[in-house]
């Protein structure tokens, strides 16, 4: 996210025709009684996409809020959370792209002030929303 998508980004005329939706979640999968419920293990998120995704009547557990185990631990989970709920808050990728970069780039939570400052991002919007039930509702 990077380094790439900058310079795809950036290419003459790209921004013009494209529409960007991100989804922060990465590897993420819900913990599951089934499954297992984290840390993150490989094993534990192939059986829940398995039982819980592919399938037409997943189990109810299978998408329990708060319940979400991250790839990265906690840390990837919050930076997850504040990107989510800047999309919420700014719904243009015009808007989130650049913020997004900067998160990633930092991969920090305590780097959401200066990340959103000069780019129109309202850092205390995104800060409640990301420690609020807000936060958890737009992860997903």
């Amino acid at each position: 996210a990077t380094k790439v998508m900058p310079a795809v980004l950036n290419a003459s005329g790209v921004m013009d025709i494209l529409d960007l939706s991100v989804y922060p979640f990465g590897n993420s999968y819900y913990g599951t009684k089934v499954c297992g419920e984290g840390p993150y293990d490989s094993d534990e998120r192939h059986c829940w996409y398995k039982n819980c995704v592919a399938v037409e009547s997943p189990g109810s557990d299978c998408f329990q809020p708060g319940s979400i185990v991250a790839q990265h631990g906690e840390v990837e989970r919050n930076i997850n959370i504040i990107e989510a709920c800047a999309v919420v808050l700014n719904p243009s990728w015009k808007a989130y792209w650049p913020f997004f970069e900067c998160m990633e780039r930092e991969y920090s939570t305590a780097a959401l002030p200066s990340c959103a400052d000069g780019l129109g991002i309202d850092a205390e919007a995104i800060s409640a929303c990301a420690n609020g039930p807000d936060g958890q509702a737009a992860e997903v």
